[in-house]
Protein backbone atom coordinates (compact mmCIF):
# COMPACT_ATOMS: atom_id res chain seq x y z
CA UNK A 1 0.00 0.00 0.00
CA UNK A 2 2.89 2.34 0.81
CA UNK A 3 4.54 1.73 -2.55
CA UNK A 4 1.27 2.34 -4.39
CA UNK A 5 0.81 5.63 -2.53
CA UNK A 6 4.38 6.71 -3.33
CA UNK A 7 3.95 5.87 -7.03
CA UNK A 8 0.67 7.79 -7.17
CA UNK A 9 2.30 10.87 -5.66
CA UNK A 10 5.24 10.70 -8.09
CA UNK A 11 2.85 10.44 -11.05
CA UNK A 12 0.99 13.54 -9.85
CA UNK A 13 4.24 15.51 -10.06
CA UNK A 14 4.78 14.75 -13.74
CA UNK A 15 4.64 17.75 -16.06
CA UNK A 16 2.33 17.24 -19.02
CA UNK A 17 4.13 19.69 -21.33
CA UNK A 18 1.08 20.22 -23.52
CA UNK A 19 0.88 23.84 -24.65
CA UNK A 20 -2.35 25.52 -23.54
CA UNK A 21 -2.74 28.80 -25.47
CA UNK A 22 -5.11 30.13 -22.81
CA UNK A 23 -1.96 30.60 -20.71
CA UNK A 24 -0.73 33.14 -23.28
CA UNK A 25 -3.56 35.63 -22.65
CA UNK A 26 -2.15 38.79 -21.08
CA UNK A 27 1.44 38.05 -22.08
CA UNK A 28 3.52 40.27 -24.33
CA UNK A 29 5.46 39.26 -27.39
CA UNK A 30 6.86 40.52 -30.66
CA UNK A 31 5.56 40.32 -34.23
CA UNK A 32 7.59 37.92 -36.36
CA UNK A 33 5.53 38.25 -39.58
CA UNK A 34 3.23 41.27 -40.10
CA UNK A 35 -0.25 40.76 -38.66
CA UNK A 36 -2.85 41.99 -41.22
CA UNK A 37 -5.57 44.42 -40.00
CA UNK A 38 -9.13 43.61 -38.92
CA UNK A 39 -8.69 39.81 -38.79
CA UNK A 40 -8.19 39.78 -42.57
CA UNK A 41 -5.41 37.21 -42.33
CA UNK A 42 -2.83 35.60 -40.09
CA UNK A 43 0.56 36.86 -39.06
CA UNK A 44 3.03 35.33 -36.64
CA UNK A 45 4.21 36.41 -33.22
CA UNK A 46 6.82 35.10 -30.83
CA UNK A 47 5.78 34.82 -27.20
CA UNK A 48 7.07 32.87 -24.20
CA UNK A 49 4.28 30.56 -22.99
CA UNK A 50 4.76 27.99 -20.25
CA UNK A 51 8.52 28.73 -20.25
CA UNK A 52 8.77 27.99 -23.99
CA UNK A 53 9.53 30.59 -26.66
CA UNK A 54 6.98 29.82 -29.38
CA UNK A 55 6.16 31.20 -32.81
CA UNK A 56 2.36 31.28 -33.08
CA UNK A 57 -0.28 32.40 -35.60
CA UNK A 58 -1.95 35.68 -34.70
CA UNK A 59 -4.77 37.98 -35.78
CA UNK A 60 -5.75 41.47 -34.65
CA UNK A 61 -8.84 43.67 -34.46
CA UNK A 62 -6.64 46.72 -35.07
CA UNK A 63 -7.62 48.76 -38.16
CA UNK A 64 -3.95 48.97 -39.14
CA UNK A 65 -1.48 46.14 -39.72
CA UNK A 66 1.00 45.41 -36.96
CA UNK A 67 4.49 45.40 -38.54
CA UNK A 68 7.33 42.97 -37.96
CA UNK A 69 9.23 43.73 -34.77
CA UNK A 70 6.35 45.58 -33.08
CA UNK A 71 5.52 44.71 -29.46
CA UNK A 72 2.10 43.14 -28.88
CA UNK A 73 -0.07 41.91 -26.02
CA UNK A 74 -2.15 38.75 -26.31
CA UNK A 75 -5.77 39.85 -25.77
CA UNK A 76 -7.40 36.46 -26.26
CA UNK A 77 -7.85 33.63 -28.70
CA UNK A 78 -9.20 34.06 -32.24
CA UNK A 79 -9.54 30.33 -32.77
CA UNK A 80 -8.28 27.09 -31.35
CA UNK A 81 -4.68 27.69 -32.45
CA UNK A 82 -4.68 31.43 -33.20
CA UNK A 83 -3.87 34.28 -30.82
CA UNK A 84 -5.74 37.59 -30.85
CA UNK A 85 -3.17 40.34 -30.31
CA UNK A 86 -3.23 44.10 -29.86
CA UNK A 87 -0.37 46.51 -30.56
CA UNK A 88 1.55 48.05 -27.69
CA UNK A 89 3.17 51.47 -27.85
CA UNK A 90 6.72 51.17 -29.13
CA UNK A 91 9.71 53.29 -28.09
CA UNK A 92 8.68 55.95 -30.64
CA UNK A 93 5.48 56.69 -28.70
CA UNK A 94 1.87 55.50 -28.61
CA UNK A 95 0.33 53.91 -31.67
CA UNK A 96 -2.06 55.94 -33.80
CA UNK A 97 -5.75 55.27 -33.05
Amino acid sequence: AGVALAVREVLRLQYDGTLDLRNAVGLTGQVYLTVPPARSGDGKVTVTVQEQLRELDARTDSPAPIPTGAPVRVAGLAGRDILLVEPLPGPEGPAEP
